[in-house]
């Protein structure tokens, strides 16, 4: 085959690898129901704020003070996700309910959505939920584009082994929890590109064979090589602008800058004058792009980065309590690596444990790959450059991490908090595979990603989130969570808050059965102040069935004899006469019949 037959080739699989993420991608974002992505609503909120106030939301130090909790975030994304989003952006902020049963624990029973949803999300969307689709779908192109620098850095890392290239573009491309992070609204995807093409240009200024020709000041942006170093400035201006995480990458680039000078140093002409030039024509642009919202957070907080009140606000629910010890670094390896490849929803979705045994075997043979690979040249150092930029930016970024970890409790441990270099990473595992296992080894692991990628999608996250259960029951019912030992859960009701003597009314329970025992009868009771039952109503045996929603409805006659005061609405299910257990969504025992809300006796002033 001819070099531009190869060449064709390599663009048609690279086209193929990047058209198959965006159709995981774009099924991901319709699949997962709005918000379930980790912080997502925050996310969305902002963008909301930015479009309805026509100003950058402030950090209170006040949780519930906030519109956001992301406003000590840097704005360039929701920026961008304005700009997509306003055409079709309604007036109101989302705010859904949180699903009373639901519990922040991997492998818990029971539906997955931490969110109650309203039927409003459902297809054909219009108004906030077609707006919060779009800019779904924004991220999902920024993941595609991120997917091609992975190519791209692994073609520069080993630019006679184009399979290599591929490999990370595989590897980035069906990385399932890649695949649901960019497919939701979160800042991590503009911040996993920009970490991805500063890698990039810092890579290709060290091994681009241009001399920083400076000529003086008129002609200096006419230089290929101080051009490229203007790009990579502005690069960081725009991260700063998108995350604090990608500060970890200025050491790159300015290594970058002086490696470039050093390979040139002593050839005609170049000398310190043309490095400081550089570090200038670096450090400008962040200044100016970004300098006015460090500015603004000094301002506003006394702290540019705007920490201490963003700390506050999180409170308690993040904030490490004790020091960081050894225990937290194992659970740290543990949570982090399970969130890179594949945990989610809230962290409570998971694989398999095999499959995560798997995936940790082929990073260990990409490690073992590079370490090959730098051994066999040892004794090239310009062959070792760009792979040792490379790894600089991934230690980087997680020297970077690991501080941010001796503040923030488990909650920092998210995978997706490493993703200013995965593509990096990709890049890096690529070479190390195709070092260790060659060609053949390449396509076997692109194409077992490829379809585990997928599995991923049809027998994970699709039945996490069935419809249209996660649409029911109705968002504006008062919740509750009342879990039967027969695995019949009551997630929310429908009952009278008064009632007059004599009248006939209706108690409506909705819940979710989890088990097969159906068919054991359901019982609502009116009990008044002093413990008496006043009236009982059954619902039929076979009432509920399990593996989906249940709507039980009971008809129940109110007394005639009845003194105006408080009573109480209670619940149980019997099994042969006997009342069963019940408990909340931590497994506290709840008593039996268990209260489901007050209700006051009113007597007419004709009676």
């Amino acid at each position: 085959m001819t070099q531009s037959g190869v060449l064709m080739n390599e663009r048609r699989w690279l086209a193929l690898i990047i058209g198959a993420y965006v159709v995981l991608g774009a099924a991901m974002s319709v699949i997962v129901p709005l918000g379930e992505s980790p912080d997502e609503i925050d996310h969305f909120r902002f963008i909301q704020a930015l479009l309805f106030e026509r100003a950058l939301p402030v950090m209170q130090p006040t949780a519930a003070d906030n519109v956001t909790m992301e406003a000590n975030q840097p704005p360039l994304y929701y920026t961008l996700g304005a700009l997509v989003a306003a055409p079709v952006l309604q007036s109101d902020y989302v705010d859904p309910q949180f699903v009373t049963c639901f519990l922040f624990e991997t492998g818990a029973p029971g539906r997955q959505h931490l969110y109650v949803h309203d039927s409003a999300e459902a297809f054909p969307w219009s108004g906030t939920p077609l707006a919060f689709h779009i800019v779904r779908l924004f991220s999902v192109a920024l993941g595609a584009l991120t997917v091609w620098l992975a190519y791209k850095l692994g073609r520069l890392l080993a630019p006679h082994q184009p399979v290599i290239g591929l490999l990370a573009a595989a590897l980035l491309a069906f990385n399932p929890q890649f695949i649901f992070i960019t497919a939701s609204v979160n800042n991590d995807v503009l911040t996993a590109l920009l970490g991805a093409v500063i890698v990039v240009v810092s890579v290709q200024l060290v091994v681009g064979n241009r001399s920083p020709d400076y000529a003086g000041w008129r002609d200096l942006l006419r230089s290929p090589f101080y051009q490229r170093i203007v790009l990579l400035g502005v690069l960081l201006g725009l991260g700063a602008l998108t995350k604090l995480a990608l500060f970890a990458l200025w050491p790159v680039a300015l290594l970058a800058v002086t490696g470039a000078w050093a390979k040139r140093k002593g050839e005609a002409g170049v000398g310190f004058k043309e490095l400081g030039t550089g570090l200038v024509l670096l450090g400008v642009p962040p200044l100016l792009l970004a300098g006015w919202w460090y500015g603004r957070g000094q301002w506003l907080y006394s702290d540019p980065l705007a920490w201490d009140v963003h700390l506050a606000a999180k409170g308690d629910s993040v904030l490490r309590v004790a020091p960081f010890g050894w225990s937290d670094l194992v659970e740290f390896g543990r949570i982090h690596f399970q969130s890179y490849w594949a945990l989610f929803g809230w962290l409570n979705i998971a694989w398999p444990g095999w499959v995560y045994w798997l995936v940790g075997l082929l990073v260990i043979g990409g490690v073992v790959g590079v370490v090959r690979f730098v051994v066999q040249h040892r004794r090239s150092w310009r062959d070792l450059l760009p792979l040792s930029l490379t790894i600089l930016a991934v230690l980087a970024v997680y020297a970077s991490l690991f501080r941010y970890i001796q503040t923030i409790n488990w909650s920092g441990y998210q995978g997706r908090l490493a993703y200013a270099v995965a593509a990096p990473l990709a890049a890096l595992l690529a070479l190390g595979l195709v070092t260790l296992f060659g060609r053949m080894g390449a396509v076997v692991t692109a194409g077992g990603m490829a379809l585990l990628a997928t599995l991923t999608l049809l027998l994970v996250i699709a039945p996490a989130y069935p419809r249209p259960l996660i649409y029911e029951p109705d968002a504006t019912l008062p919740r509750t969570c009342i879990h039967f030992s027969s695995g019949f859960t009551v997630e929310a009701f429908a009952a009278p808050a008064v009632i007059r003597p004599n009248e006939v009314v209706t108690v409506t329970l909705h819940g979710y059965g989890y088990t097969d025992h159906a068919g054991l009868p359901l019982q609502v009771q009116l009990v008044g102040a002093n413990g008496a039952v006043l009236a009982t109503a059954e619902a039929p045996s076979g009432a509920w069935q399990h593996d989906m929603l249940n709507t039980v409805s009971f008809t129940v006659p109110i007394p005639k004899a009845l003194a105006a005061g408080s009573a109480e609405w209670r619940v149980s299910m019997l099994r042969e006469g006997e009342l069963l257990t019940a408990s909340d969504v931590y497994g506290r025992t709840l008593s039996v019949p268990t209260p489901l809300m007050p209700v006051e006796i009113e007597i007419d002033s004709a009676d």
